[in-house]
C-alpha cells in the first residue's frame, strides 16, 4: 500500500492522515502472528479467564461513630443519615455522688445517723449500677466510695450515740452487795455557793464612805451605788440640807434631809429620784457636819420597838399589821420599799399620830421620819 496515493503521510513511523487522524503504520504486508495460534495437529489451548474488577466492601446499616461530631450516627448501608444517637446519661453517677456527700455530712449529727445510713446504702447501689455506663463511670466510682465511707461512719457513730444515750437515760442500779458496789468516798470538800444578799442585788453593793465639813460641798456617790443609807449629824443653828444631783448636777428631787438647827438621824437616798439617777449629794450647811453613805444591806435587820428621830431598818417577815405612834410636832412619815411601784405602809402625817397600818412581806426597806419619839408594835 502506497500511503501517498491514499492521501496519507508517514511521520516517525506513524501514518497520519492529511485530515489529522493518525494510526500505527503497518510495517509488514504479512498479518501479525497470533500468539494463541496452534500448530497443525495440536490441541488448542483455551483462553485464560478475565480478572473481574475489585468490588467495594459493603458496610451494613447501623450506629457508628461520626468522625466529625464524635456522636454515634445512623448509617443506612449506603450513606449517612441525619439521625444521631442520644449521648449516654450520667444521672445515676451524679445521684450517687450527691447522696454520698450528704450521707457523710449527716453521719456526724446525733439523732440523724439512721438517715445517713439509709442514704449511704442508696449511694452504694447507684454507684454500682452507674459503673456499667462509661459516661458515668467517674462519678459513680466517687459516689460508691463516699457511700461506703458514710455507711461505715454512720454505723459506728450511731452505735456510739446509742451507748451514750443508754448510759444517760438508764438509772444507776443500787442492787448487789460487796466492795465492787460500795460508793467511792470523795475527798474533795463540798463547795457551797455563796449566799447572795437580796438587798445587794437590788440596791447595789459598795464600800461605805464618810465625809465631814463645816460648809457647803458636793459628795460623789461611790461606784456600784444604786441606793443607800445616809447617816448624818449636824451641830449648826441654820439650815442643813442634803439633795441628790444627777450626772449633770441637776437636782433629782431626792432630798433626804432638810432641817433647821441640829440634826442626828438616818435616811434613804436613791428611792425618790425623778427621772435621772443620783450621782452625787449636794450639802448645804453653816456648821460642823458629818455624813456616812452605806449600802442598804448595812441597815439594822431587827424591827425596832421604839426610838426617836429618823431611822432605817430592814424587814424580812410576812405581810402584817403594825401599830404606829408618834408624839412629834412635825412630819411623821413611814414608807416601806419592797420593789413595788408604790411604797407600802404609806403614813404621812403632821403632829402626833396613832394608827394601825398594813405592811407588805419582805424583803423590804423601811424608812421612818419623825421629830419626836415613836413606837412600833407588831
Amino acid at each position: 500500500m502506497n500511503p501517498a496515493s491514499e492521501g496519507l503521510d508517514v511521520v516517525n513511523g506513524v501514518v497520519r492522515s492529511r485530515y489529522g487522524v493518525g494510526m500505527p503504520e503497518d510495517t509488514s504486508s504479512e498479518p501479525a502472528a497470533n500468539p494463541q495460534a496452534t500448530a497443525p495437529g495440536a490441541t488448542p489451548t483455551p483462553p485464560a479467564p478475565a480478572t473481574p474488577p475489585p468490588v467495594a466492601p459493603v458496610v451494613p446499616a447501623g450506629w457508628y461513630p461520626d468522625a466529625t461530631t464524635g456522636q454515634r450516627r445512623w448509617w443506612d448501608g449506603t450513606a449517612w443519615t441525619d439521625q444521631y444517637q442520644p449521648a449516654p446519661s450520667a444521672g445515676r453517677g451524679t445521684a450517687a455522688l450527691v447522696l454520698g456527700i450528704i450521707a457523710i455530712a449527716l453521719a456526724a449529727i446525733p439523732g440523724v445517723s439512721w438517715v445517713a445510713f439509709a442514704l449511704a446504702i442508696i449511694a452504694v447501689i447507684l454507684g454500682l449500677v452507674g459503673l456499667r455506663k462509661p459516661a458515668a463511670r467517674g462519678r459513680s466510682l466517687i459516689g460508691l466510695i463516699l457511700g461506703g465511707i458514710a455507711f461505715i461512719l454512720s454505723l459506728v457513730l450511731g452505735i456510739v450515740y446509742a451507748v451514750i444515750l443508754f448510759a444517760v437515760v438508764t438509772p444507776t442500779s443500787d442492787s448487789g452487795a460487796g466492795p465492787q458496789n460500795a460508793p467511792i468516798a470523795s475527798h474533795v470538800p463540798a463547795t457551797t455557793a455563796p449566799k447572795v444578799n437580796p438587798y445587794d442585788s437590788l440596791y447595789g453593793k459598795f464600800t461605805p464612805i464618810t465625809q465631814s465639813g463645816r460648809s457647803d460641798t458636793v459628795i460623789t456617790l461611790p461606784t456600784g451605788f444604786k441606793a443607800g443609807i445616809v447617816t448624818a449629824t449636824y451641830s449648826g443653828s441654820a439650815n442643813f440640807i442634803v439633795n441628790g444631783l444627777d450626772s449633770s448636777n441637776q437636782i433629782t428631787g431626792d432630798g433626804p434631809i432638810n432641817v433647821i438647827g441640829a440634826y442626828k438621824g438616818t435616811t434613804l437616798i436613791g428611792f425618790d429620784d425623778i427621772g435621772s439617777k443620783d450621782a452625787s449629794l449636794q450639802v448645804e450647811a453653816s456648821g460642823p457636819w458629818s455624813i456616812t453613805i452605806s449600802p442598804i444591806s448595812a441597815a439594822q435587820s431587827a424591827v425596832p420597838v421604839s426610838g426617836s428621830g429618823d431611822t432605817v431598818f430592814l424587814y424580812d417577815g410576812p405581810a402584817a399589821d403594825w401599830t404606829l405612834t408618834s408624839n412629834g410636832q412635825g412630819n411623821f412619815i413611814v414608807n416601806e420599799y419592797s420593789g413595788e411601784l408604790f411604797p407600802g405602809i404609806g403614813v404621812n402625817e403632821i403632829g402626833a399620830y396613832t394608827g394601825k397600818d398594813p405592811v407588805d412581806p419582805g424583803p423590804a426597806v423601811v424608812e421612818l421620819i419623825s421629830d419626836g419619839r415613836w413606837t412600833i408594835t407588831q
